[in-house]
Protein backbone atom coordinates (compact mmCIF):
# COMPACT_ATOMS: atom_id res chain seq x y z
CA UNK A 1 0.00 0.00 0.00
CA UNK A 2 1.61 2.64 -1.27
CA UNK A 3 2.88 5.85 1.69
CA UNK A 4 0.62 9.65 1.80
CA UNK A 5 3.72 10.75 -0.40
CA UNK A 6 2.44 8.34 -3.60
CA UNK A 7 -0.89 10.02 -4.14
CA UNK A 8 -1.80 9.95 -7.29
CA UNK A 9 -3.18 13.58 -8.64
CA UNK A 10 -6.52 11.28 -9.47
CA UNK A 11 -6.89 10.12 -5.75
CA UNK A 12 -6.43 13.54 -4.62
CA UNK A 13 -9.47 14.50 -7.27
CA UNK A 14 -11.52 12.16 -6.13
CA UNK A 15 -10.89 13.02 -2.27
CA UNK A 16 -11.42 15.87 -2.99
CA UNK A 17 -15.19 15.82 -4.60
CA UNK A 18 -16.01 12.81 -2.78
CA UNK A 19 -14.28 13.40 1.45
CA UNK A 20 -17.37 16.26 2.36
CA UNK A 21 -20.37 14.30 1.89
CA UNK A 22 -18.78 10.68 1.45
CA UNK A 23 -18.33 7.84 4.08
CA UNK A 24 -14.78 7.35 4.80
CA UNK A 25 -14.79 3.63 5.02
CA UNK A 26 -16.24 3.64 1.68
CA UNK A 27 -13.34 5.95 0.05
CA UNK A 28 -11.22 4.21 1.44
CA UNK A 29 -11.67 0.72 0.36
CA UNK A 30 -12.19 2.63 -3.55
CA UNK A 31 -8.72 4.06 -3.10
CA UNK A 32 -6.67 1.27 -1.42
CA UNK A 33 -5.79 3.37 2.07
CA UNK A 34 -6.96 2.19 5.51
CA UNK A 35 -9.13 5.46 6.81
CA UNK A 36 -7.31 6.95 8.90
CA UNK A 37 -4.51 7.91 5.79
CA UNK A 38 -7.84 9.47 4.42
CA UNK A 39 -8.24 11.88 7.06
CA UNK A 40 -4.75 12.35 7.26
CA UNK A 41 -4.83 12.91 3.56
CA UNK A 42 -7.76 15.15 3.62
CA UNK A 43 -6.34 17.60 6.44
CA UNK A 44 -2.86 17.78 4.80
CA UNK A 45 -5.68 19.27 1.32
CA UNK A 46 -7.71 21.40 3.97
CA UNK A 47 -10.58 19.48 3.18
CA UNK A 48 -13.44 18.38 5.66
CA UNK A 49 -16.75 17.30 6.31
CA UNK A 50 -19.75 19.04 5.30
CA UNK A 51 -22.17 19.79 8.31
CA UNK A 52 -24.82 16.76 8.84
CA UNK A 53 -22.78 14.65 6.50
CA UNK A 54 -21.60 12.14 9.40
CA UNK A 55 -25.64 12.02 10.15
CA UNK A 56 -26.56 11.60 6.24
CA UNK A 57 -23.92 8.90 5.58
CA UNK A 58 -26.26 5.91 5.86
CA UNK A 59 -28.48 6.56 2.81
CA UNK A 60 -30.74 3.63 3.70
CA UNK A 61 -33.98 5.79 3.89
CA UNK A 62 -36.22 5.80 0.95
CA UNK A 63 -38.53 9.48 0.28
CA UNK A 64 -41.50 6.85 1.72
CA UNK A 65 -39.57 6.69 5.05
CA UNK A 66 -38.17 10.49 5.42
CA UNK A 67 -41.90 10.87 5.16
CA UNK A 68 -42.79 8.51 7.99
CA UNK A 69 -40.17 10.32 10.35
CA UNK A 70 -41.81 13.77 8.95
CA UNK A 71 -45.12 12.19 10.48
CA UNK A 72 -43.78 10.31 13.30
CA UNK A 73 -41.01 11.59 14.93
CA UNK A 74 -42.27 14.36 16.98
CA UNK A 75 -44.59 12.00 18.95
CA UNK A 76 -42.85 8.79 19.25
CA UNK A 77 -39.65 7.52 20.76
CA UNK A 78 -36.45 6.53 18.73
CA UNK A 79 -36.95 2.95 19.74
CA UNK A 80 -40.78 3.38 18.26
CA UNK A 81 -39.89 4.27 14.96
CA UNK A 82 -36.91 2.48 14.67
CA UNK A 83 -39.01 -0.95 15.40
CA UNK A 84 -41.32 0.47 12.37
CA UNK A 85 -38.95 1.52 10.21
CA UNK A 86 -36.50 -1.55 10.38
CA UNK A 87 -33.86 0.37 11.50
CA UNK A 88 -31.55 1.48 14.29
CA UNK A 89 -32.38 4.27 16.40
CA UNK A 90 -28.72 5.29 16.29
CA UNK A 91 -29.81 5.40 12.30
CA UNK A 92 -32.89 7.41 13.07
CA UNK A 93 -31.28 10.08 15.50
CA UNK A 94 -28.87 10.79 12.65
CA UNK A 95 -31.73 11.10 10.01
CA UNK A 96 -34.11 13.12 12.38
CA UNK A 97 -30.84 15.66 12.49
CA UNK A 98 -30.00 16.06 8.80
CA UNK A 99 -34.02 16.30 8.34
CA UNK A 100 -34.15 19.12 11.14
CA UNK A 101 -37.09 17.18 13.63
CA UNK A 102 -37.32 17.98 16.80
CA UNK A 103 -39.36 16.19 19.36
CA UNK A 104 -42.33 16.97 21.88
CA UNK A 105 -40.97 17.93 25.51
CA UNK A 106 -43.46 15.31 26.69
CA UNK A 107 -41.97 12.59 24.28
CA UNK A 108 -38.52 13.91 25.72
CA UNK A 109 -39.54 12.99 29.03
CA UNK A 110 -40.88 9.23 27.76
CA UNK A 111 -37.48 8.76 25.70
CA UNK A 112 -35.91 10.09 29.25
CA UNK A 113 -37.85 7.01 31.64
CA UNK A 114 -37.71 4.00 28.72
CA UNK A 115 -33.98 4.72 28.80
CA UNK A 116 -33.92 4.44 32.44
CA UNK A 117 -36.34 1.64 32.37
CA UNK A 118 -33.37 -0.25 29.94
CA UNK A 119 -30.88 0.51 32.48
CA UNK A 120 -32.28 -0.79 35.47
CA UNK A 121 -31.75 0.25 39.20
CA UNK A 122 -28.95 2.22 39.86
CA UNK A 123 -26.38 0.22 41.81
CA UNK A 124 -25.35 2.33 45.17
CA UNK A 125 -28.76 4.28 44.92
CA UNK A 126 -30.17 4.52 48.41
CA UNK A 127 -34.37 3.96 48.61
CA UNK A 128 -36.89 5.35 50.59
CA UNK A 129 -36.08 4.12 54.35
CA UNK A 130 -32.63 3.25 53.77
CA UNK A 131 -30.80 4.52 56.97
CA UNK A 132 -26.87 5.28 56.43
CA UNK A 133 -24.57 3.20 58.25
CA UNK A 134 -22.57 5.94 59.34
CA UNK A 135 -25.60 8.05 60.32
CA UNK A 136 -24.57 10.39 63.27
CA UNK A 137 -20.73 8.94 63.16
CA UNK A 138 -19.16 12.34 62.37
CA UNK A 139 -15.59 11.55 61.31
CA UNK A 140 -15.92 8.15 61.71
CA UNK A 141 -12.81 6.41 60.04
CA UNK A 142 -13.17 2.58 59.05
CA UNK A 143 -9.46 1.73 59.86
CA UNK A 144 -9.37 3.51 63.04
CA UNK A 145 -12.59 2.15 64.06
CA UNK A 146 -13.47 5.54 65.49
CA UNK A 147 -13.34 9.27 65.40
CA UNK A 148 -10.01 11.14 63.36
CA UNK A 149 -10.44 13.37 65.52
CA UNK A 150 -9.72 13.43 69.58
CA UNK A 151 -10.99 16.40 71.70
CA UNK A 152 -9.01 19.21 71.69
CA UNK A 153 -7.89 18.66 68.32
CA UNK A 154 -6.08 21.39 66.21
CA UNK A 155 -6.01 21.44 62.80
CA UNK A 156 -2.57 22.24 60.99
CA UNK A 157 -4.02 25.03 59.27
CA UNK A 158 -4.70 26.97 62.81
CA UNK A 159 -3.35 30.20 63.08
CA UNK A 160 -3.43 32.04 66.15
CA UNK A 161 -5.07 35.84 67.24
CA UNK A 162 -3.61 38.64 65.75
CA UNK A 163 -2.29 36.73 62.43
CA UNK A 164 -2.68 39.04 59.31
CA UNK A 165 -3.41 37.96 55.74
CA UNK A 166 -4.15 39.76 52.32
CA UNK A 167 -7.56 38.70 50.80
CA UNK A 168 -6.76 36.96 47.70
CA UNK A 169 -8.08 38.55 43.78
CA UNK A 170 -10.77 36.22 41.84
CA UNK A 171 -9.36 34.85 39.18
CA UNK A 172 -11.82 36.73 36.79
CA UNK A 173 -10.61 40.66 38.00
CA UNK A 174 -6.71 39.72 38.62
CA UNK A 175 -6.16 43.44 38.93
CA UNK A 176 -8.75 43.78 41.92
CA UNK A 177 -7.53 45.49 45.04
CA UNK A 178 -6.52 43.22 47.93
CA UNK A 179 -7.25 44.12 51.38
CA UNK A 180 -5.31 43.42 54.63
CA UNK A 181 -7.40 41.22 57.07
CA UNK A 182 -6.62 40.21 60.62
CA UNK A 183 -7.79 37.58 62.71
CA UNK A 184 -9.09 39.00 66.12
CA UNK A 185 -11.07 35.94 67.51
CA UNK A 186 -11.40 31.85 67.75
CA UNK A 187 -12.24 30.16 66.13
CA UNK A 188 -11.98 30.91 62.80
CA UNK A 189 -13.14 35.28 63.05
CA UNK A 190 -11.48 37.76 61.08
CA UNK A 191 -11.46 41.49 60.27
CA UNK A 192 -10.59 44.32 57.91
CA UNK A 193 -7.76 45.74 59.51
CA UNK A 194 -8.60 49.58 58.04
CA UNK A 195 -12.25 48.75 59.99
CA UNK A 196 -9.98 47.92 63.33
CA UNK A 197 -8.26 50.99 62.47
CA UNK A 198 -11.26 53.32 61.84
CA UNK A 199 -12.92 52.12 65.13
CA UNK A 200 -10.06 52.69 67.40
CA UNK A 201 -10.33 56.28 66.64
CA UNK A 202 -13.85 57.07 65.58
CA UNK A 203 -16.09 53.98 67.15
CA UNK A 204 -18.02 51.42 65.04
CA UNK A 205 -19.02 51.87 61.18
CA UNK A 206 -22.28 53.06 61.04
CA UNK A 207 -24.94 51.01 59.28
CA UNK A 208 -24.64 51.85 55.11
CA UNK A 209 -21.16 52.90 55.85
CA UNK A 210 -17.96 52.36 54.52
CA UNK A 211 -14.47 52.78 55.44
CA UNK A 212 -12.69 54.00 52.13
CA UNK A 213 -8.24 54.92 51.10
CA UNK A 214 -8.26 58.30 50.15
CA UNK A 215 -5.26 57.72 47.78
CA UNK A 216 -6.58 54.51 46.64
CA UNK A 217 -4.03 52.47 47.91
CA UNK A 218 -5.06 49.48 50.16
CA UNK A 219 -1.54 48.87 51.39
CA UNK A 220 -1.84 52.80 53.44
CA UNK A 221 -3.56 51.92 55.99
CA UNK A 222 -3.15 54.97 58.53
CA UNK A 223 -5.89 57.08 59.84
CA UNK A 224 -4.95 59.88 57.76
CA UNK A 225 -5.74 58.33 54.62
CA UNK A 226 -8.97 56.54 55.82
CA UNK A 227 -12.54 58.11 55.39
CA UNK A 228 -16.13 56.90 56.19
CA UNK A 229 -19.42 57.70 53.97
CA UNK A 230 -22.20 56.47 53.12
CA UNK A 231 -22.85 53.99 50.05
CA UNK A 232 -24.48 56.42 48.11
CA UNK A 233 -21.80 58.41 48.05
CA UNK A 234 -19.69 55.74 47.47
CA UNK A 235 -21.94 55.81 43.96
CA UNK A 236 -21.16 59.34 43.59
CA UNK A 237 -17.88 58.98 44.06
CA UNK A 238 -17.20 56.38 41.90
CA UNK A 239 -19.03 57.95 39.34
CA UNK A 240 -18.56 61.60 38.99
CA UNK A 241 -14.81 60.78 40.06
CA UNK A 242 -15.48 63.99 42.95
CA UNK A 243 -13.34 63.58 46.19
CA UNK A 244 -14.78 61.00 49.02
CA UNK A 245 -15.12 64.32 51.37
CA UNK A 246 -16.59 66.51 48.58
CA UNK A 247 -19.84 64.05 47.96
CA UNK A 248 -21.86 65.78 50.06
CA UNK A 249 -21.11 68.89 48.41
CA UNK A 250 -21.40 67.73 45.05
CA UNK A 251 -24.94 66.15 45.49
CA UNK A 252 -26.18 69.57 47.05
CA UNK A 253 -24.76 71.34 44.09
CA UNK A 254 -26.78 69.05 42.02
CA UNK A 255 -29.97 69.16 43.78
CA UNK A 256 -29.80 73.15 43.35
CA UNK A 257 -29.18 73.14 39.80
CA UNK A 258 -31.88 70.98 39.74
CA UNK A 259 -34.49 72.95 41.22
CA UNK A 260 -32.92 76.49 39.07
CA UNK A 261 -33.80 74.02 36.03
CA UNK A 262 -37.08 72.85 36.96
CA UNK A 263 -38.00 77.01 38.32
CA UNK A 264 -36.71 77.87 34.68
CA UNK A 265 -39.92 75.76 32.70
Amino acid sequence: MPPTSQWQEWQCDYLRENYPHGNTNAIAAHLGFPPQRIRTKANELGVAKAPGAKAKRTGKFTPQMDDALREHYATKTNAEIAAMLGMKRIEVAHRAMTLGLRKTKETKGRTVREIMLRMGPRQGQFQPGIVPWNKGLKGYSVELGRSHYKPGNVPPTHVPVGTERWTATPKSKPDAPRYLRRKVAEPNVWKMVHHIVWEARHGPIPDGHVVVFIDGDTANIEIENLYCLPRTSLGIANGARVPYHLTDAYRLMRELQQTIEDSDK
